[in-house]
Order: C-alpha cells, then structure tokens, then sequence
C-alpha cells in the first residue's frame, strides 16, 4: 500500500515525457511519484560556470511504499541519521544510541553490528557518522575521533586529523564537514574551507570549497556546518545544516552548482541568547543529512517545519534540480531501490530484519538460581525463543516492567519460549525481597551478584534481549515505556507468529 501526500492536479502528458528521471517503473509497477501539479521551473542563473538555483517546488510527489521489497534497496536515513555506502555494495549506519555501528547487505538486512574497544581499552561510546577506506571501517565520534574496524574487529583509534567530522565515502575517498554536535565559537576567514577531502590512496587532505563569512563573526564555525557525500567518481555533495542549500562540487573540488529550496516557514539567522545567568548560541537546524543513492540522486533529509515531528526528504539530480519531495516520519528507516522507489518502515522492523546465520552469539551464562533452585544455563534453552531481562532492585523502572514482562511469559509455550531474568544486585537477598514486594513472577531469575555489566556492557537497566533458538541476538531493547509490545511482537515473529495470524518463516526478513 502507498503512502502519499494528498494528489494535486496531474500534468499534461507531454510534462510527464520531459521529466525524464520521472515515475520509474519496474516488474511490481511501483512508481516513485506522481507529477506535482503545483511544479514551476526553478529560476537558474549561472555565474563563472556555477549554476544557481532557486527552487520553487519539486517536479513530483514522493510516493513513500511500507514494507521492503525482495530485491536490492539501500539504506538512506534510519532515526535521522544517514547511512554510508560500503566498497562491497552494503551500507553501514552510526547508532549514536546504541554506540554501535550497524551494517546492511544489499537488500537492506541487517548484516553485522560493530561495538566495542581498541586494543588499548578505548571503547566506542556515541559514534554519529561511518566512513570507509582501505584502513577498514571508521566509526567516527563527534570529536572527529574514529574507531576502525577491521573484518568485523576493532583495531585502532584515530585521532582527529580534520576540523571537520568525517562523513559520506566511497570508492574514491572520504570528505569531512565542520558539524553542530561539535563546535567552536570562533570566526572563520574569507579562504578557509568548507570541506575536506581524503582520497582513497591516502595522502594529505586537501581543502574544498571556501566558506561563507557571517556577519556575527564568532558564528563562523557553526553557519559553514552541514553534511557531505561522496560519488563513486570523487564528485562531493554539500548540505548545509543551517541553511535550505545542496552544493556539489566536482572531482577536482570546483563548484558546479548551488541549489537553494524553499522552507516551511522562515529560518532565523544564528545567534546568541542569555539563559540561567549564560550565554549560548541559538541556531535553527534545516537539513539533517545527505545520502547519494544508487540510482544516481542525491537523497536529503531536511526539516519540514517547527510545528510538526516529520522531516522532508528532498532528492536532487545531479544538476541540482529538486526531482521529488515529500514528509516522512523523522524516527522511522527510509530505503531506496535502483528505480528510485522509497520505502518507509519502522526503525525496530528495519533493526531486525537480520537472517539467523548472521546474528551475533549472546555470551553464555551458567548462574545460581535467585532462589536458590539449582543453577540457570542458558545453553540448556537451546532451540527456543529467549527472553533474557536484566533487572535490579534498584532500578526503579524495572519494578513497573517486571509485572507485566511476568505476564508475557505467562503468555507463552515453555516449549516454544521463556522469559529469563539475570538479577544484578551484589547480594542476591535484595534481588529476592524485591521479587517479594512484587507479589512474585511468573518466571526464574539467576544471581549475577554485580559481575553482568562488565561482561554484556548494557548501558542502563532494564535491559532485554530477544535471542532466537540458536541463542543469537534477535534484538536489544534499553528501557521500560507502558507496554512489553514491542518484546511481545518481537518474540512473537521469531516463532513465526506476525500479527495478521499468517505463517512466516522466523529469521528469514
């Protein structure tokens, strides 16, 4: 079923004709978009070989499909974030949250998860963007700092070479753009850079573009961040984070164009504001990211006014010119076909869609009962659904988790499910009064006197991991909202149980 904005008037067929990159088509008949009855040309004017456009509206309407298709698609944007491309034709995405970097096959599964430390202890705390290059996999945190992984093993940190955040790769090198999560209050001068570029042969930096001088003038950093991507030919794309402008610049770091759109409403210029006895900079965030697709476009993701929580998703050729546009949601997972088709899913179906060959083994445990009632080894639950929560009597949402997490497991088939709790309190007797005070649960836990962090490195607690039959990590959840559903559907779909009451094939998403 398609998803769209309301249907205007549809153009001429001649129209539809000219617009050649325009209602792609392929064996389901999906088309990308619509023609947008309210379309003007933009308004071009070209200075030294650099075309400027001001856009007025897009040639179509984005249609937004739910669900994947069984055929190749490419991540764009998961939670707000771009993805990066990857020399083997996946893609890989920085999950801040979860200070982990998760990697995509060429249909759009879930292929591996990067996490960890270097050698010297390092851990990777809360990277925001992914690069590539023939030192393996970068992790890059906002500082500029990179973890690298290598065949799936973190190898060496980077320290921060570039004033700017490295960002968009590709076969031909890396570029890094100054960004908001990390900055200066400090001026900028009329022949600094915007960005820079690391070819993939290695080598020094080189600078591209130059910057715009804003007339507060310790606003210079933070008026010339903004995101970059780069083409397979070593051609760079340029959005700017604080203002509604797409540039590209060539192999060679020449300005071709610069493309300007409309917003929502108008944006205020940086500036500074006095709070509780401080001054701190305000500023206005318009576009949050650009991906370069495989079917040649450029893909933005930009706000779509103050007064709603969506986004717009821009896509640009590659002479500027605005192709389609529509609202997507700002917390959901976007992916792209070859034919220019978006699809729009939920960001937790998007995590778990992993087959069960490459799921990540959970670390084994064999601990004494809570209770004293033998010992628990999770070995022993082979070859069924898992549901491992840790707890703590101290955790304050645990107490309103447990009860109803108690309920879940009532719900289940032993054979087929369980719910194991791994208690975290240093002296098991609190783990047991607190299980008292709850009037009791439906299932057991184990003692893990203090040692569960160290070893599974969760951020906080509660924590639950859903493990399939061969006890691989289906998917983690941190936190306790109102409702176990989101566990509940989990689970539920591994046992190849989705909600429409139809047979699946667990793992196979």
């Amino acid at each position: 079923m398609a998803r769209y904005l309301p249907r205007g008037r549809r153009l001429a067929f001649g129209l539809a004709l000219f617009l050649p990159t325009a209602c792609g088509v392929d064996g389901d008949g999906r088309l990308a978009g619509e023609p947008n009855a309210a379309y003007s040309d933009p308004a071009i004017v070209e200075v030294d070989g650099i075309r400027n456009l001001e856009i007025q509206a897009p040639w179509e309407i984005l249609y937004l499909y739910d669900g994947l298709p069984a055929r190749e698609v490419q991540p764009l944007f998961l939670s707000g974030r771009a993805s990066t491309a990857l020399p083997d034709g996946g893609a890989a995405w920085a999950d801040t949250e979860g200070a982990r970097v998760v990697l995509f096959d060429r249909v759009g599964a879930v292929a591996g998860v990067l996490h960890g430390a270097s050698p010297d202890g390092r851990a990777l705390a809360g990277p925001v963007s992914v690069a590539a290059d023939a030192r393996g996999v970068l992790a890059v945190e906002p500082d500029g700092s990179a973890l690298v992984f290598r065949n799936g093993r973190p190898v060496e940190w980077l320290g921060a070479r570039l004033p700017g955040l490295l960002g968009g790769s590709s076969r031909a090198g890396s570029a890094a753009a100054r960004t908001y999560l990390e900055f200066a209050l400090a001026p900028v001068r009329p022949d600094d850079p915007l960005l820079w570029f690391q070819p993939a042969e290695g080598g020094e930096p080189r600078p591209v573009g130059t910057v715009k001088v804003p007339e507060r003038s310790f606003m210079g950093q933070l008026a010339n961040t903004g995101w970059v991507a780069v083409g397979p030919e070593g051609e760079i794309y340029f959005a700017s984070a604080l203002e509604p402008e797409i540039r590209r610049f060539d192999r060679s770091g020449k300005l071709e164009w610069v493309s300007r759109w409309p917003t929502p409403e108008p944006i205020p210029a940086p500036r500074f504001a006095a709070e509780g006895g401080s001054v701190s900079p305000k500023f206005t965030i318009v576009q949050y990211g650009v991906v370069l697709g495989r079917d040649g476009l450029a893909y933005v993701l930009a706000s779509a006014g103050s007064d709603t929580e969506e986004r717009r998703l821009l896509v640009f050729d590659d002479r500027g010119e605005l192709v389609r546009a529509a609202d997507v949601p700002a917390d959901g997972a976007l992916f792209v076909d070859r034919g220019g088709r978006v699809f729009s899913i939920p960001l937790a179906e998007a995590l778990s869609r992993t087959g069960a060959s490459t799921r990540a083994a959970f670390h084994p445990f064999d601990l004494p009962a809570l209770d004293g009632s033998g010992r628990i080894d999770l070995e022993s639950y082979r070859g069924r659904v898992v549901v491992v929560n840790f707890w703590a009597s101290w955790c304050a949402p645990c107490r309103k988790e447990m009860p109803v997490l108690s309920e879940l497991a009532s719900e289940l088939d032993p054979a087929d499910a369980v719910v194991i709790g791994l208690n975290e309190d240093i002296r098991p007797a609190d783990g047991i009064r607190f299980v008292e005070e709850l009037g009791g649960v439906s299932y057991r836990s184990a003692a893990g006197e203090g040692r569960l962090r160290d070893r599974y490195n969760y951020r906080g607690l509660p924590y639950t991991v859903v493990l399939d039959r061969e006890l691989g990590v289906v998917k983690s959840f941190y936190g306790f909202g109102r409702t176990v559903d989101p566990i509940r559907e989990t689970v539920m779909r591994e046992l190849g149980v989705p909600r429409d009451g139809a047979t699946e094939t667990p793992g196979a998403r």
